[in-house]
């Protein structure tokens, strides 16, 4: 049963990859705004790194490449007063859900990560995989797929109930 959320209506299904690595190992750290990278405009799937001193995690944009520590997979519950993410910090995901932490100010298609990203990420233990495939209508087909996956598994739960 995939991790949901109830702070953020998340699933965690649309980041998920089976193929190869499919164990996550998953903390839950502090987390420290960095400019417009609050935690207000976080979501799933936004990448982090770990601040100076290893004590909290801050939003990771594309000139982090070489930093990049982990991939957030939820946010703080709305009655929970800390701010405290959880990222995975190893396992395979789904390459198309996974972005810079500033993906929310993007007004089309995120920026894609760079080869530097994902060397980093392998080298972490973090795998990406193109789970799916690319369509002409970008990140609107990408959000479109995703609305299908939730749906699906909502009827899989109400069908168990």
């Amino acid at each position: 049963m995939p991790i949901v959320s109830s702070a953020n209506n998340f699933s965690s299904s649309n980041l998920m990859c089976h193929a190869g690595h499919p164990d996550w190992v998953i903390e839950r750290w502090p987390f420290t705004d960095a400019g417009s990278e609050t935690i207000g405009v976080m979501k799933p799937g936004y990448l982090v790194k770990f601040d100076t001193n290893r004590t909290a995690v801050v939003p990771a944009l594309a000139a982090d490449d070489a930093t990049l520590e982990g991939i957030i997979i939820d946010l703080p519950d709305a009655e929970d007063s800390s701010d405290t993410v959880a990222i995975a910090v190893q396992g395979s995901f789904n390459q198309y859900q996974i972005r810079y932490a500033d993906a929310h100010a993007d007004t089309g298609d995120p920026t894609p990560l760079s080869k530097a990203a994902l060397s980093r990420l392998r080298d972490m233990g973090i795998f990406l995989e193109p789970v799916t495939p690319l369509t002409p209508a970008g990140e609107a087909g990408r959000r479109a797929y995703a609305a299908l996956e939730a749906a699906e598994l909502a009827a899989g739960i109400a069908n168990q109930a």
